[in-house]
């Protein structure tokens, strides 16, 4: 587990791109003696930048001799490829689903999308949720809260949160993954906790490639799944419904999209309601036909 590693700062507009380019010309750039020069970055936010790499899963880092270096991974290589300034609502999509199902470096996100199932919430609720089940500071959880507000709710929603020279709007953000109900407190009572939202997404605003993408890599090489555990995930498996932020309907609407391609069957008679995967194309396969479609429409 781990907490607060992002230094207080959310994903900032540029950062990927500056982190991708940077981890290709030289591995070892985040602990370099000049990486604040050479980033453009202060100290803190090096560290958030080494972090977000990683948690994302653009990037791994290990151990070569007596130096930790940074190298792309094959999803970094592929958004280097196709969408470097990530622009593209696949790629957040993508950056998303690996950010939330990093249990390990991101731990906080993944409790949040996967195991905290309040629609409206506060901080508080979320905070006495997860130190239920985590040993950290109460401090750290708030701050890792006050983290996934900024990284999916736009600074011009979270207005009065924050100083607004030090907030640059995260592009994860686009998804609308959230919202404020109030942000002046619930009811716009001064003295109570400002409650936030979360919105359900329409399944025909999601890329078809990249939602199958991200639900083989949930998978594991697992030719059946019960529809159930897709909308919710299991120990095992993530559930692509929380994941993307779709309810039992929009999941079957998207997953029937994906049916028609002949990569996916949803079977649902004889007292089944499960998904068969059909396709035998790998998980990044599905992501680069997302990419594809975008240059045969440009």
């Amino acid at each position: 587990m781990k907490f607060k590693g992002h230094e207080s700062f959310a994903i900032r507009r540029g950062w990927l791109y500056k982190g991708m380019k940077h981890v290709r010309e030289r591995g070892d750039i985040f602990l370099a003696k000049d990486a604040m020069e050479e980033l453009g970055l202060g100290s803190n936010m090096v560290k958030s930048l080494r972090y977000w790499m990683q948690a994302t899963g653009l990037t791994e880092e290990t151990s070569e001799g007596s130096r930790r270096v940074q190298k792309l991974t094959k999803l970094g290589e592929l958004i280097w490829r196709e969408d470097p300034y990530i622009e593209e609502i696949g790629t957040l999509w993508l950056l998303h689903a690996h950010l939330v199902t990093n249990e390990e470096l991101a731990t906080s996100w993944h409790f949040f999308f996967q195991r905290f199932l309040m629609q409206e919430f506060a901080k508080e609720d979320f905070v006495h949720a997860l130190r239920g089940e985590a040993d950290a500071a109460e401090s750290s959880l708030a701050s890792d809260f006050d983290c996934i507000l900024a990284t999916y709710i736009p600074r011009t929603l979270l207005k009065g949160r924050v100083d607004p020279e030090s907030n640059i709007d995260c592009p994860l953000g686009a998804l609308g993954l959230l919202r404020p109900v109030s942000v002046d407190g619930a009811g716009g009572k001064e003295g109570k906790s400002k409650v936030y939202r979360r919105e359900l997404q329409d399944s025909a605003n999601i890329p078809p490639e990249i939602f199958l993408a991200v639900l083989l890599a949930f998978a594991k090489d697992r030719a059946e799944l019960p529809l159930q555990d897709v909308l919710s995930g299991t120990e095992e498996m993530a559930g692509a419904g929380r994941t993307f932020g779709l309810d039992f309907a929009g999941l079957l609407a998207m997953l029937y999209r994906m049916e028609r391609s002949g990569a996916l069957q949803v079977v649902r008679t004889a007292g089944l309601d499960v998904v068969r995967i059909r396709t035998k194309e790998p998980p990044l396969a599905w992501a680069e036909r997302y990419y594809e479609g975008l240059v045969g429409e440009g």
